[in-house]
């Protein structure tokens, strides 16, 4: 099959693993990871190796995260960025940030801002955070302030990017049917990779200790001697890591949310009765089922021999029908007795419908609500 290398360059750099938002589903896993800044010499090495290989044929570099913002030392980066890429119109120097710390940074940053012709560009949160705000202020520092995102974009929703962490996937379809591969290329620590999801994923399998083989062909060392069309002929094309991913289950456009407390695996992934499972529903007094309406015995089979077996003697569980309108949700929990703390678990196959009912729930003020389908 042909592949089709891209002729420029654009590339993200971290600026810091973790984050002062906790998004589940975050594609970076900045809510499992330590406090990390990126090594101010490691940065500058590593974009001196893409000029030496690329020259002019850069055409963005982002700075982000985490949250790019929480780095001390952000002026130093954007400098040292535009002193090897110094061609402003020719190389776009951004930063990609919540918004949170904005409207807080010290005059210092902007005018480095305006000096080094680096774009600031939030992404909207359903937070309190006066983005208008920033924008003015970066108006009154000649600094560009851009919301990011798709054309259309309401704001910042939530998405699943599952695992298959037996790595039975076929790779090279999940490549071709990811927004990820070679559209989301990440720099990091002298490597280079197709996608962020692999760049980081040291931080999900460290986070709650899965075995997945992070190979070296993942990524490209960039120390070695390579040409700009070695380097994109290797970014257009599939990792072993791939293998890895569950493109066919990506679920996507869920209310936005935080993790509520530690982050767990199913910030990431939909519910499964299997380890993880347990051990999430096990930290709970009460676990409501939530099977859709006439499907209760499609369900029944699969976690009625797992939940006989799997759950703690002081976990009581309740199954209750699924009502066919959203709105009701709320109602027929506040009858069986359901509260704030109590874990949900909706069972419902169609995408659509198990975005709402999640709405509902959200909206209703359960904050640990977990989602379940069937495997295909």
């Amino acid at each position: 099959m042909a592949y089709i290398p891209q002729e420029k360059l654009a590339f993200s750099c971290h600026l810091a693993d973790h984050c002062n938002l906790r998004c589940k589903g975050c594609d970076n896993y900045s809510p499992a990871a330590p406090a990390r800044f990126t090594n101010h010499e490691v940065f500058r090495r590593d974009l001196v190796r893409i000029r030496e290989i690329f020259g002019n044929r850069v055409s963005s570099i982002q700075l982000l995260g985490g949250e790019p913002l929480l780095n001390p030392e952000i002026d130093r980066f954007l400098i040292t960025a535009r002193q090897i890429f110094t061609e402003a119109d020719q190389t776009e120097i951004s930063i990609v940030t919540n918004g949170v710390l904005l409207n807080a940074m010290p005059d210092h940053f902007w005018q480095t801002c305006r000096e080094q012709a680096v774009v600031v560009r939030y992404t909207w949160y359903p937070i309190p955070v006066d983005y208008e705000a920033a924008v003015k202020k970066g108006s009154r520092f000649s600094v560009p302030v851009e919301r990011y995102g798709r054309p259309g974009e309401e704001g910042k929703t939530l998405q699943f990017d599952p695992f298959d962490l037996t790595g039975s996937q076929d790779g090279e379809w999940n490549f071709r049917n990811c927004f990820h591969a070679n559209k989301c290329i990440q720099v990091r620590e002298g490597r280079i990779y197709t996608c962020n999801i692999r760049a980081f994923a040291d931080i999900f399998c460290s986070a709650f200790g899965i075995g997945m083989e992070l190979s070296p062909q993942d990524s490209l060392d960039l120390r070695q001697d390579l040409t700009s069309e070695q380097v994109m002929e290797f970014l257009s094309r599939p990792i072993p890591f791939c293998r890895y991913c569950n493109i066919r289950r990506r679920d996507d456009g869920h209310i936005w949310r935080t993790c509520v407390e530690a982050a767990e695996i199913h910030d990431w992934m939909l519910f499964r009765f299997d380890h993880w499972g347990l051990k999430a529903l096990n930290r709970y007094d009460r676990v409501f089922f939530l099977p859709e309406a006439g499907e209760e015995a499609e369900f029944a089979e699969q976690w009625k021999t797992v939940l006989d077996t799997g759950l703690e003697d002081h976990v009581q569980q309740k199954v209750l029908p699924l009502p066919v309108e959203p709105a009701a949700l709320h109602e027929a929990l506040r009858q069986a007795g359901a509260g704030e703390a109590d874990a949900l678990v909706i069972m419902c196959q169609v995408q659509e419908r198990r975005l709402c009912l999640e709405k509902a729930a959200v909206e209703a003020g359960y904050k640990h609500c977990y989602l379940f389908a069937q495997e295909d």
